[in-house]
């Protein structure tokens, strides 16, 4: 009985999901030597998993930043996708690509922890977007 009420939770959960988001591992080391610029250029993240997405702010949890002169805030930000979605590690960095509400494309939200639990409806992954 569990099973089929939570089969209709996770297909309610995941018609909420109307954005869309890609989860990258940034990649380790430097990238490719560009001879041009004389440098290298920045390495080439991996995809982890892309598709659908809910974007949620709880509670106003925002930290205030100072470097230098320059002012900043940390803001904690959830990040719903579906359930089957796994392989998602901390400093993972989810881009938002598509959202109903512009202001949320392109943002990067890095993962800082993928909770489980037992009937989950959605993978809620809390993350941080640090602004400056």
């Amino acid at each position: 009985m569990i099973e089929a009420a939570l089969g209709t939770a996770r297909r309610i959960a995941e018609s909420l999901m109307t954005d869309r988001c890609r989860i990258e591992r940034p990649a380790d080391g430097p990238g490719p030597w560009d001879p041009v610029a004389k440098r290298h250029t920045p390495p080439v993240p991996t995809t982890v998993w892309a598709g659908r997405c809910r974007v949620q702010r709880p509670a106003l949890a925002v930290a205030g930043l100072e470097a230098g002169d320059r002012l900043g805030s940390v803001e904690t930000v959830e990040v719903q996708v579906p359930v089957a979605v796994s392989g998602v590690d901390v400093g993972d960095v989810v881009v938002i690509v598509a959202s109903g509400d512009p202001a949320l494309v392109e943002r990067r939200l890095q993962v800082r922890s993928d909770p489980a639990k037992t009937h989950a409806t959605a993978r809620r992954l809390r993350c941080e977007e640090v602004t400056s």
